[in-house]
């Protein structure tokens, strides 16, 4: 397994847990009555913060162990790398436009401002996942 597929696998994997556990608190806090910005907002810029960090530690972990394992990262793309990242790139494109007209639908359906966020942001996350996920799935498969 290649340093990329190395990547792709522990950034899916943080991206799960962080914003897993975020969605999860933010909700159980959304049922006690608490949806306001003053309420999330500060929470959500931390949750950032920290998926930001631990994006950049993963990738110079999994950089440090590759090199330990596998002698010298290759850092030259091939075809092959370009093809997986468009097709990735296209894919998640589509998602992206098919949900930002969900969330369009939400905003004339005058929906509060904690639904159109965590909407927004839920399809940050989930056309990230999914981005990543086509990336693996074709370095597996082959293109």
């Amino acid at each position: 397994m290649g340093f990329k597929e190395k990547l792709y696998i522990a950034i899916l994997a943080v991206t799960l847990l962080i914003f897993g556990w975020y969605f999860t608190d933010a909700f159980s806090a959304a049922d006690q009555g608490y949806t306001t910005v003053a309420d999330f907002g500060p929470k959500l810029w931390i949750m950032l913060a920290i998926y930001i960090a631990v994006v950049i530690a993963v990738t110079i972990i999994t950089s440090i162990i590759t090199k330990i394992k596998e002698g010298e990262i290759d850092q030259d793309f091939d075809e092959r790398d370009t093809m997986i990242d468009l097709k990735a790139e296209r894919i998640t494109s589509y998602t992206q436009a098919f949900m930002l007209f969900g969330v369009l639908v939400l905003v004339m359906m005058e929906y509060n401002t904690f639904i159109l966020a965590h909407a927004i942001l839920g399809m940050m996350v989930l056309t990230t996942f999914i981005g990543f996920g086509v990336r693996l799935y074709l370095y597996r498969r082959g293109v």
